[in-house]
């Protein structure tokens, strides 16, 4: 995964952050880096994933995350494979 260098917070995302793109949305990773011990949150197009305690955690998390995902919808796409010419009605 290609994790973005490391921004700090703006308009935008107000916190420290590093983004990385992938076929189901982008992750986003945020940080309130002025605690004493920061807290990684994880998240996918808005929606939280977790919270992990070292930014490495997160972005494995996220590599796990996005395998699981890949993996499920693989099942649903054999599972829904469409009709043969054959066999419609």
């Amino acid at each position: 995964m290609n994790w973005t260098e490391i921004e700090k917070g703006n308009k935008i995302i107000p916190y420290d952050h590093t983004t990385c793109d992938t076929p189901l949305g982008m992750f986003i990773i945020t940080w309130k880096s002025w605690k004493e011990t920061p807290a990684f949150s994880l998240e996918i197009e808005g929606q939280y994933i977790s919270t992990e305690r070292t930014i490495d955690d997160a972005k494995t998390y996220a590599e796990h995350y996005l395998n699981k995902k890949s993996s499920e919808l693989n099942r649903y796409l054999n599972r829904c494979k469409p009709c043969s010419p054959s066999t419609k009605q």
